[in-house]
């Protein structure tokens, strides 16, 4: 079977182009099943030894014989995905704010003064890499891998520095202010998915979240990163995502993604079982506003997302720009605005949390958040609204009553506003197809 997204991307190339491929098996990878895509004509193969996953390049002839193998399940289109941050742009005036700040709106560092500080807790940051001779980071950086060929774990885009700064960095002063993470006594993992210039493949982060889970055990992932569509929360890296968040007890925090307008939230972050995180403000032009760049819910098939949402800068254009200070590629600090901003430190607060419950699941969580804001219900601008920690974790071991009828209602109703839209055709501009297909 040949996935819609993928026929869809075959009718506008140029014929003969060679498409990167996921290939979904049924039960496990063999190497006969290796020999025999080999033989189709599918190169650059490589294979998941955890996830019913074969990855590799083809042209349209090539994907049709692959999906007629007997073995195969479905052939699906390898995504690009991009770092959801954004350095800082020219604006008449910038608030730039200091991540300690930015942390203490969360309410983490009342949960250090009860030990609570994610030590024993294993966090994996799959994004750009990260600067491993930072100060910030160094102390609690516990391994690295990286999945984007020909390069090395360091990063040189900043991103995922930034990234790791924000889950579990050390107590840093500077001349803009303190700086540190969530969850500080938190062991940190790097794993490097995008390049040098914020962009990789689904395959390069499916990769990352096997080594992070399987080999590191990893008990949190962060995922500052995305694609430009949900899929309809169907694609082969969401698969991954409800995998592990049901049977390893992993929580997958993932960013929202920075395309403003509803119905926009990117592919991981449309799985069922993402923590898929908003950004709202610090202070510009008030604490707690949605970001003007935050994507909104709900996801193309109507799944209400975001889940939640933590401080990640603001744009007012032309006027005013808000950005959080974290730290940078080559020891050095940056001011960055994103939900790639939100989404490490409600990676670093599900540390704290984690640490106090040790089988905490993603289940779990929904019901902590439906009851901490009860019964407000949960919108598609930030989901239960910016995370208070401190409330989570008031719940924690408590008989969580239920969502109530009256947030169940405006859910519903939320959904019905949106369903004509999911009806609509998602066309793409000239720009964007130049950007996935490069």
């Amino acid at each position: 079977m040949i996935d819609d997204r993928l026929k869809t991307v075959m009718d506008q190339v140029k014929p003969n182009t060679s498409l990167p491929l996921i290939i979904q098996v049924q039960g496990k990878v063999v190497p006969t099943m290796l020999q025999e895509l080999a033989g189709s004509g599918l190169t650059g193969i490589r294979s998941s030894s955890t996830f019913p996953y074969i990855y590799g390049k083809g042209t349209e002839s090539v994907i049709n014989l692959v999906s007629k193998l007997a073995f195969v399940a479905r052939v699906s289109y390898d995504e690009p995905v991009y770092s959801h941050g954004m350095l800082n742009v020219p604006f008449e005036s910038e608030v730039r704010i200091p991540l300690g700040d930015a942390i203490k709106l969360t309410g983490a560092p009342d949960l250090w003064e009860q030990g609570l500080t994610g030590k024993g807790i294993k966090v994996g940051v799959i994004d750009t890499g990260v600067s491993t001779e930072h100060e910030m980071i160094k102390p609690v950086l516990k391994g690295t891998f990286t999945a984007v060929p020909d390069s090395t774990p360091e990063d040189e885009q900043s991103h995922g520095s930034w990234c790791c700064s924000a889950v579990a960095g050390q107590i840093k002063e500077t001349p803009q202010g303190i700086l540190f993470g969530a969850a500080p006594g938190a062991s940190l993992y790097s794993l490097k998915a995008l390049s040098d210039d914020g962009k990789g493949q689904m395959s390069w982060v499916m990769d990352c979240i096997e080594q992070a889970v399987h080999t590191y055990q990893c008990d949190i992932l962060s995922l500052s990163l995305g694609s430009l569509y949900d899929n309809g929360g169907a694609d082969p890296i969401s698969h991954v995502i409800n995998t592990i968040a049901k049977e390893n007890n992993v929580i997958p925090v993932i960013a929202a993604g920075n395309s403003f307008v509803p119905m926009s939230i990117g592919s991981p972050g449309g799985a069922t079982m993402a923590l898929t995180v908003g950004a709202v403000s610090v202070k510009t032009p008030q604490k707690y506003v949605a970001s003007t760049f935050s994507s909104k819910g709900p996801t193309t098939v109507l799944t209400l997302k975001p889940d939640i949402a933590a401080p990640g800068g603001n744009i007012m254009p032309p006027k005013y720009v808000e950005s959080i200070l974290g730290a940078a590629k080559h020891g050095q600090y940056v001011a960055m605005s994103g939900t790639s901003m939100a989404t490490p430190i409600v990676a670093g607060c599900m540390a704290l949390l984690r640490q106090a419950k040790n089988d905490l699941s993603r289940t779990e969580i929904e019901g902590l958040m439906a009851a901490a804001t009860m019964p407000a219900p949960k919108n598609t601008f930030v989901g239960y609204g910016p995370i208070d920690v401190r409330m989570l974790f008031k719940n924690l071991g408590k008989t969580v009553p239920g969502i109530s009828a009256v947030q169940n209602l405006a859910t519903s109703l939320q959904m019905g506003l949106y369903a004509p839209l999911a009806l609509l055709p998602r066309q793409e501009s000239n720009d964007i197809r130049a950007v996935r297909l490069n």
